[in-house]
């Protein structure tokens, strides 16, 4: 599989994972806006989790939203009440999202010979954070009734 081939089957077993995870666990109507190609990967969302991968190919993920739409996935996923979470909750969860997403990615996408760093997570209210990349950016933006995840990926 030449490195064209191995980006759009990451990217697009990315899409089918994020869809999946957020139908079942969180989003009853949930919509992906076409694949757009970045010139940077740059993190802007209040709330961020972050997953590279190793190996035969080598890359970065970023999961972020805002934080309203963090805890409302959260609280989906697990039960807990949005007005309870603490920040430590709210990077907990973003943690565990990138980490599911791109587990499931490296699963279904079976490409072989990759591994996942454990998830870092970004809180704040307002930063910028930039990454060089060795690959082009490319953003999915998934859209439910009243949110927004946006996934950056460079794989």
């Amino acid at each position: 599989m030449n490195s064209g081939d191995i980006r759009q089957t990451l990217l697009e077993t990315l899409r089918q994972v994020i869809l999946r995870i957020l139908e079942t666990e969180s989003w009853k109507q949930v919509t992906c806006d076409p694949i757009q190609r970045l010139p940077a990967f740059q993190l802007t969302q209040e709330v961020c989790g972050i997953v590279q991968i190793h190996g035969v190919r080598r890359g970065i993920v970023a999961v972020t939203a805002s934080r309203r739409t963090t805890a409302a996935i959260i609280s989906a996923v697990t039960g807990s009440e949005v007005r309870e979470m603490i920040d430590e909750d709210i990077l907990d969860g973003i943690a565990e999202l990138a980490n599911m997403v791109c587990g499931n990615m490296k699963t279904y996408a079976n490409i072989g010979g990759i591994t996942l760093t454990p998830p870092m997570a970004i809180l704040g209210g307002s930063f910028v954070a930039q990454w060089k990349t060795e690959h082009p950016v490319h953003q999915l933006t998934f859209r439910g009734r009243d949110h927004t995840l946006i996934v950056l990926a460079s794989v």
